[in-house]
């Protein structure tokens, strides 16, 4: 089992070591949200929009039920595209979602070609 130390502790791990977050909140929502930013992030986020001005300066972060709620909107898989960068499991995620979009899309046209085709009389 890797167990991770707490950074206050002075301990290391070099697991740990290797991750880091090249990407900061407000880079990433105002690229999301270019106007109205606070508004939005505010909706999306379901906190105040001076919670989300405090975490566009920079001031605060985003915390744990906000990311949650960031995450579950419909804009989260944007969010995830933009902080996992090109990283190997979100490709495999957005080629899942494509094929999955693309077998709803045949089911979808093979019932509208069923209801045009002409009915065969017995």
């Amino acid at each position: 089992m890797m167990r991770l130390a707490h950074a206050d502790k002075g301990l290391s791990n070099p697991r740990a070591e290797k991750c880091s977050a090249d990407f900061s909140w407000p880079d990433v929502l105002t690229r999301l949200f270019p106007d109205n930013t606070a508004a939005y992030v505010a909706s999306f986020t379901r906190t105040k929009v001076r919670a989300a001005e405090h975490v566009l300066s920079g001031r605060n972060g985003l915390g744990g039920k906000a990311l949650v709620n960031l995450l579950r909107s419909p804009v989260g898989h944007l969010v995830l595209d933009f902080i996992a960068g090109d990283s190997d499991w979100r490709a495999i995620e957005r080629r899942r979602l494509a094929i999955a979009e693309l077998e709803q899309e045949l089911q979808d046209l093979e019932l509208k070609r069923r209801e045009l085709a002409p009915r065969r009389r017995r």
